[in-house]
């Protein structure tokens, strides 16, 4: 049985053999097809045209795949420009906000250039969109004490109210704590100006006075006064942004500061301390 099977497989390949010679040797010889060469062309065509739709499909997911690493790597590109767009665009507006800060603050300087004064970077506050109370980077050991005032955008922000050794607390006018004597500076009409519980969500502080016929109107500069215990006279404090009068007739304003409360960034400490016996109250 094994001899038998050998001898097919012998015969079958001796076949292909001779079958092949026939093609090669018609193909050389310039005629046309014979019967054996169409029959070996009709046989080997669905082969052919299978080898051949494989070979286009590799082509084409090769041509995808090519396509899909080209995208991913100018997808990379772009994306790291664009991260580095942004970090310069954050730096470009850090250092904007920083030249504004500073400037102000050499204006400010320059304004109450006869008083020595103190830079000084706020490092916490109280949690909330105003700073009522906050922490400066200047303390004690810097010849910092309490009640010298602070000030901040050219006008009265508050006073140093506690000291550390390397820090400081501010105690700012909008704080429902506070109390500064003040005048309108059109008429030096004098009252207070305090804090406000309700007033200070809106960074807004209150005028009273204890007179009846005080001048004061809309827009008004309010100033600190001659009388105050804290701060010296003529410091800014802020605008009258709306006037009340009691049915006593007795009137008060709400003030908007000057200082801008939300956020402070950095301050100027008037290194010097002003004492009157009988002053703000």
């Amino acid at each position: 049985m094994k001899r038998l099977k050998r001898r097919k497989r012998a015969f079958i390949i001796s076949l292909i053999i001779f079958c092949l010679l026939l093609i090669t040797v018609t193909a050389l010889a310039g005629g046309g097809p014979t019967f054996l060469g169409r029959a070996f062309v009709t046989v080997t065509s669905p082969v052919q045209s299978g080898l051949t739709g494989t070979g286009n499909w590799l082509g084409e997911r090769l041509g995808y795949f090519r396509g899909m690493a080209a995208l991913y790597e100018e997808n990379r590109r772009l994306t790291a420009e664009n991260a580095l767009l942004v970090m310069e665009n954050s730096l470009l507006r850090y250092l904007e906000e920083a030249v504004e800060e500073y400037a102000m603050l050499l204006d400010t300087q320059l304004r109450y250039s006869n008083y020595d004064t103190m830079v000084a970077q706020v490092r916490a506050s109280d949690p909330g969109n105003w700073y009522n109370r906050f922490i400066i980077d200047r303390g004690s050991s810097h010849g910092i004490e309490v009640n010298m005032p602070v000030l901040a955008n050219g006008a009265l922000i508050g006073r140093i109210s506690k000291t550390w050794p390397y820090s400081a607390l501010v105690e700012s006018i909008i704080d429902d704590g506070s109390g500064v004597s003040a005048k309108v500076y059109r008429t030096n009409h004098v009252g207070v100006v305090r804090g406000d519980v309700e007033l200070m969500m809106e960074g807004l502080v209150r005028m009273g006075f204890t007179s009846l016929g005080v001048d004061v109107a809309v827009g008004d500069e309010i100033q600190t006064s001659q009388l105050s215990s804290y701060y010296p006279p003529g410091i800014t404090i802020g605008h009258v942004v709306s006037v009340e009068v009691d049915s006593r007739g007795i009137a008060s304003a709400i003030v908007q500061p000057t200082a801008d409360f939300s956020p402070v960034k950095s301050v100027l400490v008037i290194t010097e301390l002003f004492y009157l016996e009988y002053g703000d109250w």
